[in-house]
Protein backbone atom coordinates (compact mmCIF):
# COMPACT_ATOMS: atom_id res chain seq x y z
CA UNK A 1 0.00 0.00 0.00
CA UNK A 2 1.08 3.60 -0.62
CA UNK A 3 0.82 4.36 3.10
CA UNK A 4 3.35 1.63 3.92
CA UNK A 5 5.77 3.05 1.35
CA UNK A 6 5.56 6.49 2.95
CA UNK A 7 6.04 5.06 6.45
CA UNK A 8 9.09 3.15 5.27
CA UNK A 9 10.53 6.29 3.69
CA UNK A 10 9.95 8.29 6.88
CA UNK A 11 11.89 5.62 8.78
CA UNK A 12 14.73 5.70 6.26
CA UNK A 13 15.06 9.46 6.52
CA UNK A 14 14.97 9.37 10.32
CA UNK A 15 17.91 6.96 10.17
CA UNK A 16 19.65 9.22 7.68
CA UNK A 17 19.13 12.16 10.02
CA UNK A 18 21.06 10.32 12.73
CA UNK A 19 23.98 9.94 10.32
CA UNK A 20 23.87 13.68 9.66
CA UNK A 21 23.75 14.35 13.40
CA UNK A 22 26.76 12.09 13.93
CA UNK A 23 28.94 14.44 11.85
CA UNK A 24 28.56 17.25 14.39
CA UNK A 25 31.90 18.53 15.63
CA UNK A 26 33.32 21.59 17.30
CA UNK A 27 36.19 23.25 15.50
CA UNK A 28 38.58 25.92 16.65
CA UNK A 29 38.37 28.97 14.46
CA UNK A 30 41.41 30.65 12.94
CA UNK A 31 41.20 33.78 15.07
CA UNK A 32 40.10 32.13 18.27
CA UNK A 33 36.88 30.74 19.62
CA UNK A 34 35.02 27.67 18.47
CA UNK A 35 32.21 26.90 16.06
CA UNK A 36 29.98 23.87 15.63
CA UNK A 37 30.06 22.23 12.21
CA UNK A 38 28.04 19.56 10.45
CA UNK A 39 28.59 17.75 7.13
CA UNK A 40 26.94 20.06 4.61
CA UNK A 41 26.82 17.47 1.84
CA UNK A 42 24.94 14.91 3.92
CA UNK A 43 22.70 17.66 5.29
CA UNK A 44 21.80 18.91 1.79
CA UNK A 45 20.78 15.43 0.65
CA UNK A 46 18.67 14.88 3.75
CA UNK A 47 16.96 18.26 3.39
CA UNK A 48 15.98 17.65 -0.24
CA UNK A 49 14.65 14.13 0.39
CA UNK A 50 12.79 15.14 3.54
CA UNK A 51 11.12 18.14 1.93
CA UNK A 52 10.07 15.99 -1.03
CA UNK A 53 8.46 13.42 1.28
CA UNK A 54 6.60 16.07 3.27
CA UNK A 55 5.29 17.49 0.00
CA UNK A 56 4.02 14.07 -1.05
CA UNK A 57 2.17 13.26 2.17
CA UNK A 58 1.02 16.73 3.23
CA UNK A 59 0.98 18.75 0.00
CA UNK A 60 3.21 21.63 -1.03
CA UNK A 61 0.73 24.12 0.38
CA UNK A 62 0.73 22.61 3.87
CA UNK A 63 2.13 24.34 6.94
CA UNK A 64 4.65 21.53 7.41
CA UNK A 65 6.00 21.89 3.88
CA UNK A 66 6.09 25.68 3.81
CA UNK A 67 7.79 25.91 7.21
CA UNK A 68 10.37 23.29 6.25
CA UNK A 69 11.01 25.09 2.97
CA UNK A 70 11.50 28.44 4.70
CA UNK A 71 13.94 27.06 7.28
CA UNK A 72 15.90 24.88 4.84
CA UNK A 73 16.48 27.89 2.58
CA UNK A 74 17.36 30.28 5.41
CA UNK A 75 20.79 31.67 6.24
CA UNK A 76 20.98 29.75 9.50
CA UNK A 77 24.23 27.96 10.29
CA UNK A 78 24.13 24.31 9.26
CA UNK A 79 23.75 22.75 12.75
CA UNK A 80 20.91 25.11 13.70
CA UNK A 81 19.23 24.60 10.32
CA UNK A 82 19.42 20.83 10.80
CA UNK A 83 17.93 21.00 14.30
CA UNK A 84 14.96 23.11 13.19
CA UNK A 85 14.28 21.07 10.05
CA UNK A 86 14.58 17.83 12.02
CA UNK A 87 11.95 19.06 14.48
CA UNK A 88 9.60 19.97 11.62
CA UNK A 89 10.21 16.59 9.99
CA UNK A 90 9.45 14.64 13.17
CA UNK A 91 6.30 16.75 13.68
CA UNK A 92 5.20 15.77 10.16
CA UNK A 93 5.99 12.13 10.96
CA UNK A 94 3.91 12.28 14.17
CA UNK A 95 0.96 13.91 12.38
CA UNK A 96 1.22 11.40 9.54
CA UNK A 97 1.07 8.49 11.98
CA UNK A 98 -1.96 10.09 13.62
CA UNK A 99 -3.68 10.31 10.24
CA UNK A 100 -3.80 14.11 10.34
CA UNK A 101 -1.85 14.77 7.16
CA UNK A 102 -3.87 12.33 5.08
CA UNK A 103 -7.12 13.83 6.38
CA UNK A 104 -5.96 17.38 5.69
CA UNK A 105 -4.86 16.52 2.18
CA UNK A 106 -8.18 14.80 1.47
CA UNK A 107 -10.06 17.87 2.68
CA UNK A 108 -8.02 20.12 0.41
CA UNK A 109 -8.50 17.76 -2.53
CA UNK A 110 -12.24 17.59 -1.90
CA UNK A 111 -12.41 21.39 -1.87
CA UNK A 112 -10.56 21.54 -5.19
CA UNK A 113 -12.96 19.05 -6.72
CA UNK A 114 -15.90 20.97 -5.32
CA UNK A 115 -14.61 24.14 -7.00
CA UNK A 116 -14.20 22.34 -10.32
CA UNK A 117 -17.69 20.87 -10.12
CA UNK A 118 -19.05 24.30 -9.33
CA UNK A 119 -17.28 25.54 -12.45
CA UNK A 120 -18.96 22.73 -14.40
CA UNK A 121 -22.33 23.77 -12.96
CA UNK A 122 -21.71 27.38 -13.94
CA UNK A 123 -20.80 26.35 -17.49
CA UNK A 124 -23.99 24.28 -17.64
CA UNK A 125 -26.15 27.16 -16.40
CA UNK A 126 -24.68 29.39 -19.10
CA UNK A 127 -25.45 26.91 -21.88
CA UNK A 128 -21.96 25.41 -22.32
CA UNK A 129 -23.20 21.86 -21.86
CA UNK A 130 -20.33 20.03 -23.56
CA UNK A 131 -17.67 22.00 -21.66
CA UNK A 132 -19.50 21.30 -18.41
CA UNK A 133 -19.47 17.57 -19.13
CA UNK A 134 -15.75 17.60 -19.93
CA UNK A 135 -14.82 19.49 -16.75
CA UNK A 136 -16.94 17.18 -14.61
CA UNK A 137 -15.40 14.19 -16.39
CA UNK A 138 -11.92 15.33 -15.38
CA UNK A 139 -13.01 15.34 -11.73
CA UNK A 140 -14.41 11.82 -12.15
CA UNK A 141 -11.21 10.42 -13.65
CA UNK A 142 -8.97 12.18 -11.13
CA UNK A 143 -11.05 10.75 -8.29
CA UNK A 144 -10.79 7.27 -9.80
CA UNK A 145 -7.01 7.67 -9.92
CA UNK A 146 -6.93 8.72 -6.26
CA UNK A 147 -8.97 5.67 -5.28
CA UNK A 148 -6.58 3.47 -7.27
CA UNK A 149 -3.62 4.88 -5.35
CA UNK A 150 -5.27 4.01 -2.04
CA UNK A 151 -5.76 0.41 -3.25
CA UNK A 152 -2.27 0.09 -4.79
CA UNK A 153 -3.75 -0.21 -8.31
CA UNK A 154 -1.77 1.13 -11.26
CA UNK A 155 -3.14 4.04 -13.26
CA UNK A 156 -4.47 3.24 -16.71
CA UNK A 157 -7.50 3.82 -18.88
CA UNK A 158 -10.59 4.73 -16.89
CA UNK A 159 -12.47 1.60 -17.96
CA UNK A 160 -9.65 -0.64 -16.71
CA UNK A 161 -9.24 1.24 -13.42
CA UNK A 162 -13.00 1.10 -12.89
CA UNK A 163 -13.00 -2.68 -13.34
CA UNK A 164 -9.98 -3.17 -11.09
CA UNK A 165 -11.53 -1.10 -8.32
CA UNK A 166 -14.68 -3.19 -8.46
CA UNK A 167 -12.58 -6.36 -8.15
CA UNK A 168 -10.80 -4.82 -5.17
CA UNK A 169 -14.20 -4.10 -3.56
CA UNK A 170 -13.59 -0.35 -3.55
CA UNK A 171 -17.21 -0.11 -4.70
CA UNK A 172 -19.85 -2.46 -6.09
CA UNK A 173 -20.98 -3.37 -9.60
CA UNK A 174 -23.79 -0.83 -9.64
CA UNK A 175 -21.33 1.98 -8.97
CA UNK A 176 -19.04 0.56 -11.66
CA UNK A 177 -21.86 0.72 -14.21
CA UNK A 178 -22.70 4.30 -13.24
CA UNK A 179 -19.04 5.33 -13.57
CA UNK A 180 -19.00 3.77 -17.05
CA UNK A 181 -22.15 5.71 -18.00
CA UNK A 182 -20.73 8.98 -16.66
CA UNK A 183 -17.49 8.45 -18.54
CA UNK A 184 -19.47 7.84 -21.72
CA UNK A 185 -21.20 11.23 -21.42
CA UNK A 186 -17.80 12.85 -20.94
CA UNK A 187 -16.42 11.09 -24.03
CA UNK A 188 -19.42 12.01 -26.18
CA UNK A 189 -19.05 15.66 -25.13
CA UNK A 190 -15.31 15.68 -25.75
CA UNK A 191 -15.81 14.33 -29.28
CA UNK A 192 -18.70 16.62 -30.16
CA UNK A 193 -21.31 13.83 -30.35
CA UNK A 194 -24.10 16.06 -29.07
CA UNK A 195 -26.84 13.73 -30.27
CA UNK A 196 -25.68 11.05 -27.82
CA UNK A 197 -26.60 12.95 -24.64
CA UNK A 198 -29.05 15.55 -23.38
CA UNK A 199 -28.84 18.58 -21.13
CA UNK A 200 -30.55 16.52 -18.43
CA UNK A 201 -27.81 13.88 -18.75
CA UNK A 202 -25.12 16.46 -18.06
CA UNK A 203 -26.98 17.99 -15.14
CA UNK A 204 -27.42 14.55 -13.59
CA UNK A 205 -23.78 13.74 -14.39
CA UNK A 206 -22.51 16.69 -12.35
CA UNK A 207 -24.72 15.74 -9.40
CA UNK A 208 -23.69 12.09 -9.56
CA UNK A 209 -19.97 12.90 -9.73
CA UNK A 210 -20.31 15.22 -6.74
CA UNK A 211 -21.92 12.38 -4.79
CA UNK A 212 -19.28 9.91 -6.02
CA UNK A 213 -16.47 12.18 -4.78
CA UNK A 214 -18.15 12.65 -1.38
CA UNK A 215 -18.66 8.90 -0.92
CA UNK A 216 -15.46 7.45 -2.38
CA UNK A 217 -12.60 9.95 -2.24
CA UNK A 218 -10.01 8.29 0.05
CA UNK A 219 -9.68 9.72 3.55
Amino acid sequence: MQQDKFSHRFSQLLEQAQKVRATRRVETQQFGGTAERIDRSLLAGWLVSSQHLIGLVAGVGSTHYLTFDRVSNSNLRSPEKFDRCYNIFTAAWDDYNAGMLRSLRSIVQAEVFDDELEQASELFRNGYTSAAAVVAGVVLETTIRKICESHDIAHGKLEKMNAELTKAAAYNGLVQKRVTALAAVRNFAAHGKLEEFSNADVEQMINDIRRFVEEHLPA
